[in-house]
């Protein structure tokens, strides 16, 4: 497989709402990742089927609270930080919304993910609330 295109070392990471599946591909193909990126769980489950990889937008609930420890978020998330779209899809939860890292570290959304996982982004920002009315 061919090395991945990166900055400075680092792998790039893109996301894209456009829907250009046959050229995502090709790049793909020489080692260059492409999110599709998903407005809601049943968006990322019609995304699936490009076989490329998805992130999604989640409800605000899913960000960590800034005076909740770890061990508060995980069991509120339930002990389990990733949820399912309603076909069934896996969808971990990104770790920088909770943990003590960053995109530069974590690079999960920089190449492909093991079984197609989902990554999911807690809405955040101006319109975290009109996104979770969604």
């Amino acid at each position: 497989m061919p090395r991945p295109l990166s900055s400075r070392s680092r792998p790039v990471i893109v996301y894209t709402h456009r829907r250009d599946i046959e050229t995502y591909r090709e790049v793909a193909r020489q080692g260059f990742n492409i999110n599709l990126s998903a407005d809601n769980m049943a968006e990322a489950d019609g995304l699936r089927e490009a076989g490329l990889p998805i992130v999604v937008v989640l409800p605000s609930s899913y960000q960590k609270r800034k005076d909740e420890t770890l061990a508060e978020y995980r069991r509120r998330m339930g002990g389990r930080l990733h949820v399912t779209t309603p076909a069934g899809n896996q969808v971990a939860i990104c770790p920088a919304t909770y943990a003590d890292t960053d995109c530069s570290r974590c690079q999960a959304c920089a190449k492909p993910r093991p079984n197609g996982t989902i990554i999911g982004f807690p809405a955040h920002g101006s319109h975290k609330n009109r996104i979770g009315a969604v």
